[in-house]
Protein backbone atom coordinates (compact mmCIF):
# COMPACT_ATOMS: atom_id res chain seq x y z
CA UNK A 1 0.00 0.00 0.00
CA UNK A 2 2.68 2.09 0.87
CA UNK A 3 4.05 2.14 -3.01
CA UNK A 4 0.61 3.48 -3.95
CA UNK A 5 0.37 5.70 -1.58
CA UNK A 6 3.07 7.62 -3.20
CA UNK A 7 1.99 6.46 -6.76
CA UNK A 8 -0.70 8.45 -5.57
CA UNK A 9 1.60 11.01 -4.48
CA UNK A 10 4.27 10.16 -6.92
CA UNK A 11 1.57 10.80 -10.10
CA UNK A 12 -0.22 13.60 -9.02
CA UNK A 13 1.19 16.75 -7.84
CA UNK A 14 3.52 19.04 -7.43
CA UNK A 15 2.71 20.53 -4.05
CA UNK A 16 3.11 24.26 -3.37
CA UNK A 17 3.62 27.48 -1.84
CA UNK A 18 3.46 31.28 -3.22
CA UNK A 19 -0.36 32.03 -2.13
CA UNK A 20 -1.60 35.41 -2.67
CA UNK A 21 -3.85 34.28 0.25
CA UNK A 22 -0.79 33.99 2.82
CA UNK A 23 0.57 37.73 1.86
CA UNK A 24 3.92 38.05 0.41
CA UNK A 25 6.06 38.50 3.58
CA UNK A 26 4.36 35.73 5.56
CA UNK A 27 6.84 32.90 5.83
CA UNK A 28 5.25 29.69 4.39
CA UNK A 29 6.54 25.80 5.78
CA UNK A 30 4.86 22.91 4.62
CA UNK A 31 4.82 20.11 7.30
CA UNK A 32 4.41 16.54 5.04
CA UNK A 33 4.38 12.67 6.13
CA UNK A 34 6.52 10.29 4.83
CA UNK A 35 5.88 6.74 5.91
CA UNK A 36 9.97 5.83 6.02
CA UNK A 37 13.49 7.19 6.66
CA UNK A 38 14.70 7.74 3.00
CA UNK A 39 17.92 5.56 3.81
CA UNK A 40 19.75 7.12 0.67
CA UNK A 41 19.26 9.75 -1.33
CA UNK A 42 22.15 9.04 -4.29
CA UNK A 43 19.80 9.84 -6.85
CA UNK A 44 21.27 7.48 -9.20
CA UNK A 45 20.31 4.47 -7.03
CA UNK A 46 16.92 6.58 -5.73
CA UNK A 47 14.69 3.84 -4.81
CA UNK A 48 12.48 4.28 -1.64
CA UNK A 49 9.35 6.59 -2.08
CA UNK A 50 10.66 9.37 0.22
CA UNK A 51 14.47 9.11 -1.44
CA UNK A 52 12.75 10.21 -5.04
CA UNK A 53 10.53 12.54 -3.28
CA UNK A 54 13.72 14.21 -1.24
CA UNK A 55 15.79 14.31 -4.86
CA UNK A 56 12.90 15.63 -6.71
CA UNK A 57 13.46 18.67 -4.40
CA UNK A 58 16.76 18.68 -3.58
CA UNK A 59 18.05 18.10 -7.23
CA UNK A 60 17.84 20.17 -10.70
CA UNK A 61 18.65 17.96 -14.20
CA UNK A 62 18.98 19.50 -17.46
CA UNK A 63 15.47 19.92 -17.67
CA UNK A 64 12.54 19.86 -15.34
CA UNK A 65 8.38 19.60 -15.74
CA UNK A 66 6.08 22.14 -15.48
CA UNK A 67 3.02 22.49 -14.05
CA UNK A 68 1.48 21.69 -17.57
CA UNK A 69 3.15 18.73 -18.20
CA UNK A 70 5.28 20.80 -20.54
CA UNK A 71 9.11 20.67 -20.22
CA UNK A 72 11.27 23.81 -18.64
CA UNK A 73 14.70 24.81 -18.42
CA UNK A 74 16.69 22.62 -15.54
CA UNK A 75 20.10 23.85 -15.12
CA UNK A 76 20.04 23.79 -19.07
CA UNK A 77 18.58 27.10 -19.94
CA UNK A 78 18.08 25.94 -23.92
CA UNK A 79 18.47 23.15 -26.29
CA UNK A 80 18.84 22.34 -29.64
CA UNK A 81 17.66 18.88 -31.72
CA UNK A 82 18.97 18.43 -34.79
CA UNK A 83 16.69 17.61 -37.56
CA UNK A 84 17.22 14.19 -37.26
CA UNK A 85 15.88 13.75 -33.54
CA UNK A 86 19.54 12.22 -32.92
CA UNK A 87 21.40 14.96 -31.27
CA UNK A 88 20.30 16.97 -28.26
CA UNK A 89 22.77 19.94 -27.65
CA UNK A 90 22.33 21.97 -24.12
CA UNK A 91 23.46 24.89 -22.97
CA UNK A 92 23.97 25.21 -19.02
CA UNK A 93 22.78 28.39 -17.15
CA UNK A 94 26.07 30.49 -15.79
CA UNK A 95 23.97 30.74 -12.39
CA UNK A 96 23.46 27.07 -11.07
CA UNK A 97 25.48 25.93 -8.15
CA UNK A 98 25.86 23.01 -5.54
CA UNK A 99 24.59 24.31 -2.24
CA UNK A 100 27.31 23.95 0.37
CA UNK A 101 26.79 23.05 4.09
CA UNK A 102 29.31 23.37 7.07
CA UNK A 103 29.59 19.70 7.72
CA UNK A 104 31.24 19.09 4.02
CA UNK A 105 34.19 20.39 5.97
CA UNK A 106 34.52 16.62 7.14
CA UNK A 107 34.50 15.38 3.51
CA UNK A 108 35.97 18.08 1.60
CA UNK A 109 38.47 19.57 4.27
CA UNK A 110 38.47 22.59 6.77
CA UNK A 111 39.31 24.73 3.06
CA UNK A 112 36.01 23.56 1.51
CA UNK A 113 34.79 27.18 1.34
CA UNK A 114 37.75 28.30 -0.65
CA UNK A 115 38.89 25.39 -3.02
CA UNK A 116 35.59 23.34 -3.70
CA UNK A 117 33.93 25.21 -6.92
CA UNK A 118 30.54 25.54 -6.22
CA UNK A 119 29.30 25.80 -10.20
CA UNK A 120 27.31 22.97 -11.97
CA UNK A 121 29.28 22.34 -14.78
CA UNK A 122 28.37 20.11 -17.85
CA UNK A 123 30.92 17.18 -16.36
CA UNK A 124 28.85 17.48 -13.58
CA UNK A 125 25.95 16.12 -15.89
CA UNK A 126 28.06 13.63 -18.13
CA UNK A 127 28.77 11.92 -14.72
CA UNK A 128 25.38 11.76 -13.06
CA UNK A 129 24.35 9.85 -16.01
CA UNK A 130 27.32 7.67 -17.13
CA UNK A 131 26.84 6.62 -12.96
CA UNK A 132 23.30 5.88 -13.55
CA UNK A 133 24.09 2.94 -16.66
CA UNK A 134 27.50 2.23 -14.75
CA UNK A 135 26.77 -1.99 -14.25
CA UNK A 136 27.44 -1.49 -10.80
CA UNK A 137 25.16 1.64 -10.04
CA UNK A 138 21.87 -1.02 -10.95
CA UNK A 139 19.94 2.67 -11.13
CA UNK A 140 16.30 0.68 -11.70
CA UNK A 141 14.89 3.23 -14.61
CA UNK A 142 18.28 2.72 -15.81
CA UNK A 143 16.71 0.97 -19.48
CA UNK A 144 14.76 4.05 -20.14
CA UNK A 145 18.19 5.79 -21.23
CA UNK A 146 18.98 2.66 -23.95
CA UNK A 147 18.76 5.01 -26.76
CA UNK A 148 21.52 6.47 -25.95
CA UNK A 149 24.20 6.16 -27.94
CA UNK A 150 26.05 3.01 -26.52
CA UNK A 151 23.97 2.79 -23.58
CA UNK A 152 22.98 -0.83 -23.57
CA UNK A 153 26.32 -1.80 -23.84
CA UNK A 154 27.89 0.22 -21.04
CA UNK A 155 24.96 -1.11 -18.96
CA UNK A 156 25.80 -4.61 -19.58
CA UNK A 157 29.53 -4.54 -19.20
CA UNK A 158 30.72 -4.19 -23.03
CA UNK A 159 31.23 -1.46 -23.32
CA UNK A 160 33.60 1.82 -21.57
CA UNK A 161 31.27 4.49 -20.30
CA UNK A 162 33.85 7.08 -22.32
CA UNK A 163 32.18 5.32 -25.72
CA UNK A 164 28.13 6.46 -24.17
CA UNK A 165 26.61 8.73 -26.32
CA UNK A 166 26.90 11.90 -23.86
CA UNK A 167 29.67 14.35 -23.70
CA UNK A 168 30.96 17.78 -22.51
CA UNK A 169 32.62 19.74 -24.98
CA UNK A 170 33.12 22.72 -22.62
CA UNK A 171 31.72 23.26 -19.26
CA UNK A 172 28.57 25.02 -20.28
CA UNK A 173 27.78 22.58 -23.01
CA UNK A 174 26.24 18.72 -22.99
CA UNK A 175 25.65 16.85 -26.25
CA UNK A 176 23.74 13.63 -26.26
CA UNK A 177 23.55 11.35 -28.95
CA UNK A 178 20.93 8.68 -29.61
CA UNK A 179 21.04 5.67 -31.53
CA UNK A 180 17.74 5.94 -32.89
CA UNK A 181 15.08 9.07 -32.24
CA UNK A 182 13.65 9.22 -28.72
CA UNK A 183 10.60 11.97 -28.13
CA UNK A 184 10.63 10.78 -24.42
CA UNK A 185 13.70 11.99 -23.81
CA UNK A 186 13.52 15.17 -22.09
CA UNK A 187 10.92 13.59 -19.69
CA UNK A 188 13.14 10.81 -18.57
CA UNK A 189 15.91 13.43 -18.25
CA UNK A 190 13.68 14.80 -15.73
CA UNK A 191 14.02 11.50 -13.81
CA UNK A 192 16.09 10.99 -10.37
CA UNK A 193 19.40 8.89 -12.11
CA UNK A 194 19.70 11.75 -14.95
CA UNK A 195 20.48 14.27 -11.84
CA UNK A 196 24.23 15.96 -12.26
CA UNK A 197 26.85 14.48 -10.02
CA UNK A 198 29.44 16.05 -8.61
CA UNK A 199 32.47 13.73 -9.36
CA UNK A 200 34.67 15.25 -6.86
CA UNK A 201 32.74 15.41 -4.08
CA UNK A 202 31.16 12.17 -4.41
CA UNK A 203 34.98 10.43 -4.66
CA UNK A 204 35.05 12.40 -1.54
CA UNK A 205 32.18 10.79 0.26
CA UNK A 206 34.08 7.40 0.16
CA UNK A 207 31.22 4.99 -1.23
CA UNK A 208 28.82 7.08 1.39
CA UNK A 209 26.97 9.46 -1.23
CA UNK A 210 23.55 10.22 0.00
CA UNK A 211 23.75 8.32 2.91
CA UNK A 212 23.93 11.11 6.10
CA UNK A 213 23.65 15.00 5.62
CA UNK A 214 27.02 15.85 5.52
CA UNK A 215 27.34 13.45 2.03
CA UNK A 216 24.31 15.07 0.39
CA UNK A 217 25.39 17.62 -2.11
CA UNK A 218 22.12 19.92 -3.51
CA UNK A 219 21.30 22.10 -6.61
CA UNK A 220 18.08 22.10 -6.53
CA UNK A 221 14.85 24.96 -5.21
CA UNK A 222 15.60 23.02 -1.53
CA UNK A 223 18.50 21.17 0.28
CA UNK A 224 18.71 18.63 3.16
CA UNK A 225 19.11 21.30 6.07
CA UNK A 226 18.50 18.65 8.85
CA UNK A 227 18.57 14.99 8.95
CA UNK A 228 17.09 12.90 11.87
CA UNK A 229 17.72 9.51 11.06
CA UNK A 230 14.19 7.26 11.50
CA UNK A 231 12.50 10.59 12.83
CA UNK A 232 12.32 13.84 10.23
CA UNK A 233 14.33 15.48 7.61
CA UNK A 234 13.97 19.85 6.80
CA UNK A 235 14.26 20.95 3.85
CA UNK A 236 14.76 24.56 3.36
CA UNK A 237 14.92 26.85 0.54
CA UNK A 238 18.02 26.99 -1.40
CA UNK A 239 18.62 31.11 -1.47
CA UNK A 240 20.97 30.53 -4.51
CA UNK A 241 18.39 28.82 -6.78
CA UNK A 242 18.20 31.22 -9.81
CA UNK A 243 16.03 28.23 -12.22
CA UNK A 244 12.36 28.39 -13.19
CA UNK A 245 10.76 26.84 -10.08
CA UNK A 246 8.89 29.22 -8.28
CA UNK A 247 10.14 28.33 -4.39
CA UNK A 248 7.81 29.74 -2.08
CA UNK A 249 8.11 27.85 0.97
CA UNK A 250 10.78 28.84 3.11
CA UNK A 251 10.93 24.81 4.69
CA UNK A 252 9.72 21.63 3.70
CA UNK A 253 9.18 19.55 7.29
CA UNK A 254 8.90 15.61 6.31
CA UNK A 255 7.84 13.68 9.31
CA UNK A 256 8.56 10.16 9.72
CA UNK A 257 5.27 8.41 10.73
CA UNK A 258 4.46 5.04 9.26
CA UNK A 259 0.95 4.87 11.24
CA UNK A 260 -1.99 5.54 8.52
CA UNK A 261 -4.47 6.27 10.51
CA UNK A 262 -2.65 8.75 12.86
CA UNK A 263 -1.13 11.00 9.69
CA UNK A 264 -4.73 11.13 9.10
CA UNK A 265 -5.64 12.58 12.44
CA UNK A 266 -2.77 14.95 12.40
CA UNK A 267 -4.12 16.03 9.33
CA UNK A 268 -7.80 16.94 10.28
CA UNK A 269 -5.90 18.45 13.17
CA UNK A 270 -4.36 20.67 11.76
CA UNK A 271 -0.59 19.09 12.61
CA UNK A 272 0.47 18.32 8.74
CA UNK A 273 -0.82 20.67 6.01
CA UNK A 274 -0.37 18.14 3.27
CA UNK A 275 -1.19 14.45 2.72
CA UNK A 276 -1.32 12.01 0.13
CA UNK A 277 -4.34 9.25 0.31
CA UNK A 278 -5.72 6.39 -1.24
CA UNK A 279 -9.29 5.89 -2.95
CA UNK A 280 -10.07 4.54 0.56
CA UNK A 281 -8.25 7.22 3.01
CA UNK A 282 -10.33 10.18 0.95
CA UNK A 283 -13.21 9.59 3.13
CA UNK A 284 -11.66 9.93 6.09
CA UNK A 285 -10.22 13.64 6.14
CA UNK A 286 -12.66 16.37 7.22
CA UNK A 287 -14.28 18.15 4.00
CA UNK A 288 -14.21 22.57 4.66
CA UNK A 289 -13.40 25.21 2.45
CA UNK A 290 -10.24 25.19 3.98
CA UNK A 291 -8.87 22.22 2.74
CA UNK A 292 -8.71 21.92 -0.90
CA UNK A 293 -8.42 17.51 -2.85
CA UNK A 294 -6.74 17.56 -6.24
CA UNK A 295 -6.86 13.49 -7.59
CA UNK A 296 -5.11 11.82 -10.52
CA UNK A 297 -6.42 8.40 -12.31
CA UNK A 298 -3.08 6.62 -11.91
CA UNK A 299 -4.31 3.51 -10.79
CA UNK A 300 -5.89 0.57 -13.21
CA UNK A 301 -8.74 -1.88 -10.92
CA UNK A 302 -7.79 -4.97 -13.41
CA UNK A 303 -8.42 -8.54 -12.71
CA UNK A 304 -5.24 -11.03 -12.36
CA UNK A 305 -5.63 -14.56 -12.88
CA UNK A 306 -2.82 -16.98 -10.93
CA UNK A 307 -1.21 -19.04 -13.64
CA UNK A 308 0.01 -21.38 -11.67
CA UNK A 309 -3.84 -22.68 -10.75
CA UNK A 310 -5.09 -25.60 -12.33
CA UNK A 311 -8.10 -24.13 -13.40
CA UNK A 312 -6.58 -20.34 -14.95
CA UNK A 313 -3.38 -21.62 -16.36
CA UNK A 314 -5.74 -22.68 -19.45
CA UNK A 315 -5.93 -19.88 -21.23
CA UNK A 316 -9.58 -20.90 -23.16
CA UNK A 317 -10.76 -20.98 -19.22
CA UNK A 318 -9.33 -17.31 -18.58
CA UNK A 319 -10.42 -15.83 -21.71
CA UNK A 320 -14.03 -17.38 -20.90
CA UNK A 321 -13.87 -15.34 -17.54
CA UNK A 322 -13.07 -12.25 -19.24
CA UNK A 323 -16.26 -12.31 -22.01
CA UNK A 324 -18.50 -13.18 -19.68
CA UNK A 325 -17.16 -9.71 -17.62
CA UNK A 326 -19.77 -7.38 -17.92
CA UNK A 327 -17.51 -3.88 -16.66
CA UNK A 328 -20.63 -1.87 -16.54
CA UNK A 329 -21.69 -3.76 -13.57
CA UNK A 330 -19.04 -1.92 -11.89
CA UNK A 331 -20.08 1.56 -12.99
CA UNK A 332 -22.93 0.93 -11.12
CA UNK A 333 -21.19 1.46 -7.91
CA UNK A 334 -19.93 4.97 -9.03
CA UNK A 335 -16.83 3.42 -10.82
CA UNK A 336 -17.99 5.28 -14.48
CA UNK A 337 -14.10 5.78 -15.42
CA UNK A 338 -13.79 2.42 -17.19
CA UNK A 339 -10.64 1.79 -19.08
CA UNK A 340 -9.03 2.45 -22.66
CA UNK A 341 -6.69 0.43 -21.70
CA UNK A 342 -4.35 -1.21 -19.71
CA UNK A 343 -2.31 1.67 -18.96
CA UNK A 344 -3.64 4.32 -16.52
CA UNK A 345 -4.64 8.18 -17.45
CA UNK A 346 -1.98 9.69 -15.46
CA UNK A 347 1.26 8.40 -17.52
CA UNK A 348 2.83 10.32 -20.63
CA UNK A 349 4.56 10.28 -23.56
CA UNK A 350 7.02 13.08 -23.95
CA UNK A 351 4.69 16.23 -23.37
CA UNK A 352 1.54 14.43 -23.87
CA UNK A 353 -0.58 12.02 -22.07
CA UNK A 354 0.35 8.03 -23.22
CA UNK A 355 -3.53 7.38 -23.60
CA UNK A 356 -4.00 10.39 -26.18
CA UNK A 357 -0.93 9.72 -28.41
CA UNK A 358 -1.72 5.91 -28.79
CA UNK A 359 -5.83 5.83 -28.35
CA UNK A 360 -7.83 2.97 -26.88
CA UNK A 361 -6.84 -0.70 -26.58
CA UNK A 362 -8.72 -3.22 -28.28
CA UNK A 363 -10.93 -4.36 -24.85
CA UNK A 364 -12.61 -7.78 -25.22
CA UNK A 365 -16.63 -6.97 -24.24
CA UNK A 366 -19.38 -9.18 -22.93
CA UNK A 367 -20.50 -11.90 -24.92
CA UNK A 368 -22.03 -14.78 -24.07
CA UNK A 369 -22.09 -17.24 -26.78
CA UNK A 370 -18.17 -16.12 -27.52
CA UNK A 371 -17.41 -16.97 -22.99
CA UNK A 372 -19.43 -20.39 -23.70
CA UNK A 373 -17.22 -21.20 -26.88
CA UNK A 374 -13.91 -20.64 -24.62
CA UNK A 375 -15.06 -22.12 -21.85
CA UNK A 376 -16.22 -25.39 -23.53
CA UNK A 377 -12.93 -25.75 -25.02
CA UNK A 378 -11.13 -25.30 -21.82
CA UNK A 379 -13.48 -28.11 -19.59
CA UNK A 380 -11.97 -30.39 -23.02
CA UNK A 381 -8.66 -29.90 -22.55
CA UNK A 382 -8.47 -29.54 -19.02
CA UNK A 383 -10.53 -32.96 -19.37
CA UNK A 384 -13.54 -31.76 -16.36
CA UNK A 385 -17.15 -30.50 -16.58
CA UNK A 386 -16.64 -27.94 -14.05
CA UNK A 387 -14.59 -25.85 -12.28
CA UNK A 388 -14.56 -23.73 -8.45
CA UNK A 389 -12.64 -20.05 -8.19
CA UNK A 390 -12.54 -17.36 -5.66
CA UNK A 391 -12.37 -13.66 -6.13
CA UNK A 392 -10.79 -11.72 -3.87
CA UNK A 393 -11.45 -8.14 -4.12
CA UNK A 394 -11.51 -5.01 -1.69
CA UNK A 395 -14.52 -4.27 0.26
CA UNK A 396 -15.23 -1.35 -1.35
CA UNK A 397 -15.81 -3.13 -4.71
CA UNK A 398 -17.69 -6.27 -3.05
CA UNK A 399 -21.31 -5.39 -4.56
CA UNK A 400 -19.32 -4.65 -7.90
CA UNK A 401 -17.79 -8.09 -8.04
CA UNK A 402 -20.35 -10.18 -6.81
CA UNK A 403 -23.11 -9.28 -9.84
CA UNK A 404 -19.67 -9.74 -12.26
CA UNK A 405 -19.84 -13.62 -10.84
CA UNK A 406 -23.49 -13.92 -10.87
CA UNK A 407 -23.24 -13.07 -15.09
CA UNK A 408 -20.21 -16.41 -14.97
CA UNK A 409 -22.89 -18.33 -13.36
CA UNK A 410 -25.72 -17.51 -15.76
CA UNK A 411 -23.45 -17.94 -18.74
CA UNK A 412 -21.67 -20.93 -17.45
CA UNK A 413 -24.62 -22.42 -15.17
CA UNK A 414 -23.67 -25.71 -13.00
CA UNK A 415 -19.96 -25.73 -15.01
CA UNK A 416 -18.68 -23.04 -12.25
CA UNK A 417 -18.85 -22.37 -8.43
CA UNK A 418 -17.73 -19.12 -7.56
CA UNK A 419 -17.09 -17.77 -4.82
CA UNK A 420 -15.99 -13.54 -3.44
CA UNK A 421 -13.46 -13.14 -0.63
CA UNK A 422 -13.82 -9.02 0.11
CA UNK A 423 -10.70 -8.06 2.76
CA UNK A 424 -8.04 -5.35 2.35
CA UNK A 425 -5.88 -4.05 -0.06
CA UNK A 426 -2.75 -5.09 2.20
CA UNK A 427 -4.59 -8.87 2.06
CA UNK A 428 -4.79 -9.15 -1.45
CA UNK A 429 -1.27 -7.71 -2.45
CA UNK A 430 0.03 -10.67 0.20
CA UNK A 431 -1.89 -12.94 -1.40
CA UNK A 432 -0.42 -12.60 -4.90
CA UNK A 433 3.05 -12.25 -3.67
CA UNK A 434 2.62 -15.25 -2.18
CA UNK A 435 0.83 -17.15 -5.04
CA UNK A 436 -2.28 -18.07 -2.98
CA UNK A 437 -4.98 -16.60 -4.88
CA UNK A 438 -6.64 -17.27 -7.56
CA UNK A 439 -8.42 -14.22 -9.29
CA UNK A 440 -7.92 -11.04 -7.69
CA UNK A 441 -9.39 -7.21 -8.43
CA UNK A 442 -5.77 -5.89 -7.98
CA UNK A 443 -4.67 -2.47 -7.88
CA UNK A 444 -1.94 -1.86 -10.34
CA UNK A 445 -0.44 1.75 -9.38
CA UNK A 446 1.39 3.90 -12.07
CA UNK A 447 4.82 4.48 -9.98
CA UNK A 448 5.62 7.43 -11.93
CA UNK A 449 4.71 8.87 -15.49
CA UNK A 450 6.47 5.68 -17.63
CA UNK A 451 3.94 3.30 -19.49
CA UNK A 452 7.07 1.32 -20.76
CA UNK A 453 7.98 1.09 -16.89
CA UNK A 454 4.12 0.37 -15.75
CA UNK A 455 4.61 -2.53 -18.54
CA UNK A 456 7.37 -3.64 -17.59
CA UNK A 457 6.00 -5.36 -14.11
CA UNK A 458 4.80 -8.16 -16.07
CA UNK A 459 8.05 -8.86 -17.90
CA UNK A 460 9.52 -11.89 -15.82
CA UNK A 461 12.82 -10.32 -15.37
CA UNK A 462 11.46 -7.92 -13.39
CA UNK A 463 12.35 -7.42 -10.15
CA UNK A 464 8.59 -5.62 -10.01
CA UNK A 465 6.85 -8.72 -11.36
CA UNK A 466 3.99 -9.20 -8.85
CA UNK A 467 1.76 -11.63 -10.13
CA UNK A 468 5.37 -14.00 -11.13
CA UNK A 469 4.18 -13.44 -14.27
CA UNK A 470 6.70 -15.63 -17.60
CA UNK A 471 5.98 -15.30 -21.07
CA UNK A 472 8.59 -15.17 -23.53
CA UNK A 473 6.59 -13.33 -26.08
CA UNK A 474 5.69 -11.02 -23.53
CA UNK A 475 9.54 -10.52 -22.44
CA UNK A 476 10.64 -10.20 -26.29
CA UNK A 477 7.76 -7.33 -26.62
CA UNK A 478 9.29 -5.24 -23.94
CA UNK A 479 13.07 -6.37 -24.68
CA UNK A 480 12.62 -4.65 -28.02
CA UNK A 481 10.96 -1.69 -26.21
CA UNK A 482 13.80 -0.70 -24.50
CA UNK A 483 16.53 -1.71 -27.07
CA UNK A 484 17.10 -0.25 -30.83
CA UNK A 485 14.24 -2.82 -32.35
CA UNK A 486 11.61 -0.96 -31.32
CA UNK A 487 12.91 2.27 -33.35
CA UNK A 488 11.20 5.18 -33.26
CA UNK A 489 7.70 3.15 -32.29
CA UNK A 490 8.36 2.31 -28.54
CA UNK A 491 5.12 4.18 -27.64
CA UNK A 492 3.28 1.89 -30.23
CA UNK A 493 5.13 -1.01 -29.04
CA UNK A 494 3.96 -0.33 -25.74
CA UNK A 495 0.20 0.01 -26.94
CA UNK A 496 0.96 -3.66 -28.70
CA UNK A 497 2.37 -4.89 -25.43
CA UNK A 498 -0.93 -3.44 -24.03
CA UNK A 499 -2.95 -5.67 -26.09
CA UNK A 500 -0.80 -8.62 -26.17
CA UNK A 501 -1.81 -8.84 -22.30
CA UNK A 502 -5.46 -8.37 -22.52
CA UNK A 503 -5.76 -10.95 -25.51
CA UNK A 504 -4.23 -13.39 -23.92
CA UNK A 505 -6.40 -13.33 -21.14
CA UNK A 506 -3.12 -12.22 -18.69
CA UNK A 507 -5.27 -9.29 -16.90
CA UNK A 508 -8.15 -7.49 -17.62
CA UNK A 509 -8.46 -3.72 -16.91
CA UNK A 510 -11.54 -2.78 -15.77
CA UNK A 511 -11.82 0.77 -14.83
CA UNK A 512 -9.05 3.80 -13.22
CA UNK A 513 -9.17 4.29 -9.67
CA UNK A 514 -7.80 7.97 -8.24
CA UNK A 515 -5.56 9.00 -5.69
CA UNK A 516 -5.65 12.31 -3.94
CA UNK A 517 -3.86 14.49 -2.51
CA UNK A 518 -5.07 17.36 0.12
CA UNK A 519 -3.57 20.23 1.44
CA UNK A 520 -4.97 23.09 3.83
CA UNK A 521 -3.99 26.05 5.43
CA UNK A 522 -0.66 27.48 4.45
CA UNK A 523 -0.72 24.96 1.44
CA UNK A 524 -3.54 26.60 0.12
CA UNK A 525 -2.04 26.46 -3.28
CA UNK A 526 -0.73 23.73 -5.69
CA UNK A 527 -0.73 22.95 -9.24
CA UNK A 528 -0.83 19.07 -10.40
CA UNK A 529 1.30 17.50 -13.14
CA UNK A 530 0.46 13.93 -13.83
CA UNK A 531 2.80 11.64 -13.46
CA UNK A 532 5.28 12.65 -11.30
CA UNK A 533 6.68 10.04 -9.20
CA UNK A 534 6.56 12.48 -5.54
CA UNK A 535 5.20 15.88 -4.54
CA UNK A 536 7.12 18.84 -6.15
CA UNK A 537 7.42 21.59 -3.14
CA UNK A 538 8.54 24.47 -5.75
CA UNK A 539 4.98 25.95 -5.01
CA UNK A 540 2.19 27.70 -6.89
CA UNK A 541 -0.90 28.97 -6.56
CA UNK A 542 -4.10 27.03 -8.21
CA UNK A 543 -7.80 27.14 -8.13
CA UNK A 544 -9.46 25.75 -5.74
CA UNK A 545 -10.91 22.12 -6.81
Amino acid sequence: MNKKIVALLVLICLLAGVLSACGKDKEINIIYPIVSDPECVDPQIAETDSAKLIVQNCMEGLVRIGSDGKILPGVAEKWEVSEDGLTYTFHLRSDTNWQTLRSHKNVLGEDYAEKFNTKVTAQDVVFGIRRALRPETKAEDAYLLFPIKNAEKVYEGSANEKNLGISAPDDSTVVIELQRAYPDLLRVLTYPMCMPCNEEFFEATGAKYGLELKYTLCNGPFYIGKWVSDGSLTLYKNEGYKGSAAVGAQAVYLNINANEQQRISKFNQGDYNVISLTAEQYGSIKKSDEINVLSSNNITEAFIFNFNDKYLSNDNIRKALIHATDVSDFSKDGNTNLCKGLVPDSCRWGESSYRDTVGKVNLPVYSADTASNYFKKGLDELDTTNISVTILCPEKYRNSTIRAIQRWEEVFGLSITVSVKATEREDIEKAVADGDYQIALYSLAADDDSALKFLNRFNSQSDDNFAKFEDADYDKLISDCMSQSAGENICSSCKYAEQFLVNNGIVYPVFYESSYIAFSGDANGVYAIAGLTVPDFSLRKAAKQ
